[in-house]
């Protein structure tokens, strides 16, 4: 073999090596922007207060309301009893039952609230005020939005958003986490006239 061959042949190895490499690499990187989920936002109203949180929903139901829904097969009432499951045993202070169809003990006036799918910039009102259309997604993105509210009748008392990629489904364990981390960000034991807790400190 000529050194000329040899050259050749090594440097085919060197460039096999670097495709399996970048390769490695963007499998990676996708694997992570497929199970990558943050919040983004949480705020609490000068009217949020532990003691109501624990008197809407401690040891009870408490209803989980879902608008809007970017998933292929879920309607909003499948994706509403999907949500409330992943956010059992959240946010750890209080037991709550989270349910889709509460029952008598739920407290009529108080829900938890999500919309998916909507723009990042929808107003944190729309989310207790149902006779309001939701703005839409305009074009292609990479990223679907979550936002959640925790209303009595159209009164919000906290909200929250967050982020996952567009990929990510129902089923998905990012959507799982993302659920969880939005609802510990959502019922904070938090008195936001006495802690002096910012925003950012609310982020799980």
């Amino acid at each position: 073999m000529t050194e000329t061959q040899t050259r050749a042949r090594g440097n085919g190895r060197v460039r096999a090596l670097q495709i399996i490499f970048v390769t490695a690499i963007a499998t990676t990187l996708a694997a992570c922007a497929t199970t990558t989920a943050t919040v983004d936002y949480a705020s609490l109203d000068s009217a949020y207060q532990p003691s109501e949180v624990t008197y809407a929903a401690a040891d009870r139901d408490l209803a989980v309301t879902v608008r809007g829904t970017p998933f292929a097969g879920f309607d909003n009432q499948r994706l509403a009893a999907k949500v409330a499951s992943l956010m059992a045993g959240e946010p750890g202070w209080f037991r709550a039952n989270y349910t889709a169809t509460p029952g008598a003990s739920a407290r009529a006036d108080y829900r938890v609230n999500w919309l998916f799918g909507v723009p990042a910039s929808t107003p944190s009102r729309l989310l207790c005020d149902d006779t309001k259309p939701l703005p839409k997604v305009t074009g292609e993105t990479s990223t679907t939005v979550a936002m959640a509210g925790l209303c009595r009748r159209d009164k919000m008392l906290s909200f929250a958003v967050a982020s996952m990629p567009a990929t990510v489904t129902p089923d998905d364990a990012a959507f799982a986490t993302l659920i969880r981390a939005t609802t510990r960000a959502l019922l904070p034991n938090v008195d936001p006239n006495r802690d002096g807790r910012s925003r950012e400190d609310l982020l799980p």
